[in-house]
């Protein structure tokens, strides 16, 4: 690309929250402060948003009140 070293470092989390045995161990390689919960709690509201516009898009409105059938 312009003659630049990269190293991949991969930090997964599933959406649930979980991650794998080396998940801190590949994090600490990372520069700079993590929290791993805050991570983790991105993880699940970052799917939870592309869920709701997948939705959205289906079904041109969205009420989770209406999905989950609570009145």
């Amino acid at each position: 690309m312009w003659n630049v070293k990269a190293k991949v470092t991969p930090v997964i989390t599933g959406v649930t929250g979980t991650s794998s045995k080396s998940f801190i161990n590949y994090l600490s390689k990372v520069l700079g402060e993590h929290k791993i919960k805050e991570l983790k709690q991105r993880a699940v509201l970052g799917s939870e948003h592309i869920l709701q516009k997948v939705l959205i898009y289906k079904y041109k409105t969205f009420s989770w009140d209406e999905l989950l059938h609570v009145s």
